[in-house]
């Protein structure tokens, strides 16, 4: 499996019902392939930090976070995060024209399990209020 095929695996499983989680190791697995997992990142720390674009959500401060993504045993890559409202929502970061790429986007969806409404609509009530758009970044 190649880059690619990893991001287009994790895009078409881009719904919170499609990971198992485990809470007391903070660990997403995906359901369909249980090789891929996103694992909370505990020594990357929590630090508090304040963005121009935390105000849109009713936020001043939110927790840096970080997760690593695994296929197997391999880390593809480090993602970084933002706990907003209260712990109710973790934002992925934004390219500076307000987009996130549809990979990014569904592994935002992953990892608000713990917190998302039916149909992940958690996620998508932030990504309107801060008028996110998302790219397409797999070739189907």
């Amino acid at each position: 499996m190649n880059y690619e095929d990893f991001k287009t695996l994790i895009v078409h499983n881009g719904n919170s019902e499609d990971w198992l989680y485990d809470e007391f190791h903070q660990v997403y697995t995906l359901k369909e392939n249980l090789s891929v997992s996103i694992h909370f990142c505990k020594e990357r720390g929590t630090e508090e930090v304040s963005k121009d674009w935390f105000t849109k959500t009713g936020s001043s401060k939110g927790r840096e976070l970080f997760f690593d993504i695994h296929l197997g045993a391999s880390l593809i890559e480090q993602l970084r995060f933002y706990e907003l409202d209260n712990g109710n929502v973790l934002m992925p970061e934004a390219d500076t024209l307000d987009t996130v790429s549809e990979y990014h986007y569904s592994i935002a969806r992953a990892v608000n399990k713990p917190n998302a409404k039916p149909n992940d609509d958690v996620i998508d009530e932030y990504f309107d209020r801060l008028g996110w758009r998302i790219y397409k970044t797999s070739n189907e």
